[in-house]
């Protein structure tokens, strides 16, 4: 008779074998846009023919993909903050927008969100590109709008860009996509990333004085008391500006560690490093190889 020990093996097999399957079909989807015809795709959302996706034909692409297989209620609005998700992501300016080769890990992307090959894809893009541009609703006129401002001038899309990055920041960091980011995670991060750049500050002469340091270090501990609620968008909003005006840091500035810190799997290192205690940071040298041998 199989015991407790010998199932739990078995149950720790079987999601082993699962998930390494869900990475085989990952990747054959993958392998579908390499051997796509992604110069169709890409010429049919570049409507203006310039030869780069910027943002308003992007955010037009992904609304209308979105009516063809769903019914949502607000497809302009949610596209817009895809769209500039997706700009952020792969560090490409949405004025002046993905040339042909940057779009391709943009359709990888499509298809592993989707779960259909690029050759279904790109037939249901096609025919969601002949649909008319619709406004269904006040938010997608809003978005409508905030777009056309946007791609006015390059001093409009980065505001836009700079006042969207931390809702995109909330999102990487609620990892299972529930609306709620770790408290955790994020309050011993802030802590870790502080306590590296007073070191960087004291070496090269610098540094906070004492009573703000006490200040900042004090917020972070409350922020980490036991029982705490885990953080809505709002709540991860509020701690990241106030840790932000506590410090003096810029908000861009700090959500740029945090989106890398998250997108290199790093939001896991900088839980490890946190726990070690109240010792003095690694090096950023130190930091860098972390980040890329962490599994």
């Amino acid at each position: 008779m199989r015991n407790k020990h010998d199932n739990q093996h078995q149950d720790l097999g079987s999601q082993i074998e699962a998930r390494g399957i869900a990475c085989a079909r990952e990747m054959l989807l993958i392998q579908t846009v390499e051997e796509g015809d992604t110069e169709g795709v890409f010429t049919a959302v570049d409507t203006d023919g310039n030869a780069r996706v910027d943002l308003r034909e992007l955010a037009t692409a992904l609304a209308k993909w979105t009516l063809l297989v769903t019914k949502p209620e607000s497809p302009l609005a949610a596209a817009k903050n895809l769209a500039l998700d997706l700009y952020m992501i792969f560090n490409v300016d949405p004025l002046e927008g993905f040339d042909e080769e940057q779009f391709k890990p943009v359709l990888q992307s499509w298809c592993l969100f989707t779960k259909i090959s690029f050759e279904v894809m790109a037939r249901w893009l096609e025919t969601a590109l002949e649909l008319p541009d619709v406004q269904l609703s006040p938010e997608d006129k809003m978005a409508a709008q905030e777009i056309a401002d946007a791609m006015r001038s390059p001093e409009a899309m980065a505001a836009v860009v700079e006042a969207h990055k931390i809702d995109l920041v909330f999102h990487l960091w609620d990892t299972d996509g529930d609306g709620v980011a770790s408290r955790k995670k994020l309050t011993r991060a802030l802590t870790w990333y502080y306590r590296l750049l007073s070191q960087v500050q004291e070496e090269t002469g610098g540094g906070d004085a004492g009573e703000r340091r006490a200040e900042v270090i004090d917020f972070l501990e409350q922020e980490q008391r036991p029982g705490l609620p885990g953080l809505d968008r709002t709540a991860f909003r509020t701690i990241v500006q106030r840790f932000c005006q506590l410090t003096g840091l810029p908000v861009p500035e700090v959500c740029d560690f945090l989106m890398s810190a998250a997108l290199s799997g790093g939001n896991t290192t900088l839980e490890a490093l946190a726990e070690a205690g109240s010792g003095m940071p690694p090096q950023p040298s130190d930091i860098r190889e972390l980040w890329r041998t962490w599994p």
